[in-house]
């Protein structure tokens, strides 16, 4: 009696980390005014109802969240104590993205990984439903998430129909690279055929959705990830065969390039952004001339480059006293906006608190093969994270669902059909 009704209560662990998730994938959700209030709500229920169950868990050593807490605590208080509530809100949702891996942790410790699977499955729900939403107006608006990522107020009538922005897809690239390795061992895992059809639709549905949405970074980082997990997962051996065509790759690099840019225009709509960008990179490859798309992200980042020179090692926040402006720091980077703001003494913070994470993922990997597919998605979220702006689906991705399927296609899971 005891262990059902202790069962029962770690079913209801699930529920805020359930609501959370249908909160940040279906964008309808995104137009209620205390949004975010509710995600952080979510969030914090989690930990009250985690912390009465298993204290432990929060004050153990090993876990390194006690830890957290008190970095967390550092990021927090710089932007409060110069009355920049603007820098404090922004944070409390940037220092909470760990708040994924911490679930992932606790139900591994005590759960087991099959009930984070459970919670995957059902996660497959609200990204099915929006990333099919999105492809379906993207085929008549190819700017529909570009326009809702640059001014959500001005576009609520796409948000309306379920179209999501670059949280949306930038979530969905580390899904489709965490899911990868699943689809190259489908054969041997002990699944029904229904699932397994499943399976097979959510990951072309979710790589049409990359290549309608028109984001060229997503698009670059997409086939470059599958390609090498692929070749890394599915063979060692050809690491050898890599090395040989970057060789070749060396030699011959604008052809190649050229080649590769006019198969990736043939699948592309013409009146897209990612077709502009790699018709400008062609032109530049070809003529030497310039590509405009490509340098306004540059002007961008370079905005948040001179404020972090300017202010190198306890950054703009502090620096700028109570003259801060936001318009100096370029806000397309989590990474390099947070060097700007922070600068390195407490970026570094920040680094250790998303870092971690990372590192231990990395590290649950038993064999070379499966080390190297956690590698090359966590330098993609690192990418991601240094040419944008993080967000808490995007963290979803990479702190709960990665470490999930990673724990599951550890060598000695897959091959004893579990």
């Amino acid at each position: 009696m005891d262990q059902k009704k202790h069962s029962v209560s770690y079913i209801l662990l699930d529920i805020p980390v359930v609501l959370l998730i249908f909160l940040i994938f279906i964008p309808q959700f995104s137009l209620l005014s205390n949004y975010n209030y509710l995600v952080l709500t979510m969030q914090i229920f989690w930990f009250f109802l985690a912390f009465l169950y298993q204290p432990q868990f929060f004050l153990n050593k090993t876990e390194g969240i006690r830890t957290s807490f008190v970095l967390i605590g550092i990021i927090l208080c710089i932007p409060l104590l110069f009355d920049n509530y603007l820098i404090f809100n922004r944070y409390v949702n940037l220092v909470s993205l760990v708040f994924f891996y911490w679930f992932f942790r606790f139900n591994i410790i005590y759960r087991g990984n099959r009930f984070n699977l459970r919670i995957v499955y059902v996660s497959i729900i609200p990204i099915l439903y929006s990333s099919l939403s999105t492809v379906r107006v993207l085929r008549d608006n190819p700017y529909a998430s570009r326009l809702i990522t640059s001014s959500l107020e001005e576009n609520k009538d796409l948000v309306a129909l379920g179209v999501g922005g670059y949280s949306l897809i930038y979530s969905v690239v580390i899904i489709l690279l965490t899911i990868c390795p699943v689809f190259l061992i489908l054969r041997k895992l002990n699944m029904s055929f229904f699932r397994k059809a499943v399976f097979i639709v959510v990951f072309c549905v979710l790589g049409l959705l990359v290549i309608y949405s028109n984001f060229f970074t997503a698009l670059i980082l997409t086939i470059i990830g599958l390609i090498f997990i692929y070749a890394f997962f599915k063979s060692i051996r050809y690491i050898g065969f890599f090395v040989f065509i970057g060789i070749v790759y060396f030699i011959f690099s604008n052809e190649i390039n050229l080649l590769f840019i006019d198969i990736l225009l043939n699948f592309l709509q013409e009146d897209g952004k990612s077709y502009q960008r790699l018709y400008e990179i062609k032109n530049s490859i070809t003529f030497g001339s310039t590509t405009s798309s490509v340098d306004s992200r540059s002007e961008v980042l370079e905005i948040t480059r001179n404020t972090f020179f300017d202010n190198p090692l306890f950054g703009y926040i502090i620096n700028s006293n109570y003259s801060f402006d936001l318009k100096n720091i370029g806000q397309h980077s989590t990474l390099f906006d947070t060097l700007a703001l922070y600068g390195v003494f407490f970026g570094a913070v920040y680094f250790i608190i998303i870092g971690r994470p990372i590192l231990k993922i990395v590290n649950v990997a038993n064999n070379l093969k499966v080390k190297s597919y956690a590698v090359i998605v966590s330098l993609v979220f690192i990418v991601l994270i240094g040419t944008n702006n993080v967000t808490i689906s995007i963290a979803y991705a990479f702190y709960f669902l990665f470490p999930t399927i990673l724990e599951f296609i550890n060598i000695d899971n897959y091959e004893k059909g579990r």
